[in-house]
């Protein structure tokens, strides 16, 4: 139970966290949210540092060209 709580509460504070970072009017898109939340997610980030055994900036220039990736489409389908 204690885990779960601490993973719910971890969860509450990287959507918080992307609720800041995203433009008001982009934060209704669920999807384009749910898709940052999830690329920018903390297991996101073990398994690219320590799946994937990447370096820190690899890793950091892969979350960057993903959620660009993810405005760049999201403005095409949504001008």
């Amino acid at each position: 139970v204690a885990l779960r709580e601490s993973v719910e509460r971890s969860q509450a504070l990287e959507r918080s966290a992307i609720d800041a970072l995203v433009p008001q009017d982009l934060r209704n898109r669920d999807v384009l949210v749910g898709a940052i939340d999830v690329t920018l997610s903390f297991e996101s980030w073990t398994r690219l540092r320590d799946g994937a055994q990447l370096a820190e900036e690899d890793a950091r220039q892969i979350w960057e060209f993903t959620t660009r990736s993810l405005l760049d489409q999201h403005s095409q389908l949504y001008p």
